[in-house]
């Protein structure tokens, strides 16, 4: 009896569990986990299905993906998964056609535009917030006009603060 019977699929932890990275905006300058390309490749050999996932939206998944074979890790981007895929996905089944004003960069951009979903610098039809450093009055202010003629206020994450280094 192994300890993976009756488990079809495994998802990875990226930050943490995989990587040992001082940057919070991806994988850049991270080293494998001892182990962790070996165990990721173990798993796939028994014939089971492997996603990887990160809280983190900075940058954009195709990055993360490209990160993550840089340091050993054989990967599809499709079994590459965070918030900002996660809200794309989600807004494209729960508001197909609808605008959406990211108050985020690239990483929570390129998912929605991956998924043919529109966004806007005015007021929209959803307003999503994700990772973002370079935020602005003119952007928070028609994400303002945004939710208070209905929009939806949608973020990738809940956390409070965002520990940085300086």
């Amino acid at each position: 009896m192994s300890l993976l019977d009756g488990i079809d699929a495994v998802v990875f932890d990226v930050d943490g569990t995989l990587l040992h990275s001082g940057d919070p905006g991806g994988v850049s300058g991270a080293k494998p986990i001892a182990g962790a390309v070996e165990a990721v490749a173990r798993i796939r050999a028994s014939g089971r299905s492997v996603l990887f996932f990160t809280n983190g939206t900075g940058p954009t998944p195709a990055r993360y993906c490209a990160d993550l074979r840089s340091v050993g890790f054989e990967l599809a981007d499709e079994e590459f998964m965070n918030p900002a895929v996660v809200a794309a996905r989600w807004i494209a089944r729960r508001h197909p056609g609808q605008t959406v004003l990211v108050l985020g960069g690239p990483g929570v951009v390129a998912p929605l535009h991956a998924l043919g979903i529109e966004t806007v610098d005015g007021r929209a039809d959803v307003v999503l917030v994700g990772w973002d450093d370079t935020l602005t009055y003119p952007q928070l202010r028609a994400a303002c006009d945004s939710v208070w003629a209905g929009a939806p206020l949608l973020a990738t994450s809940t956390a409070p603060a965002f520990s940085v280094g300086g």
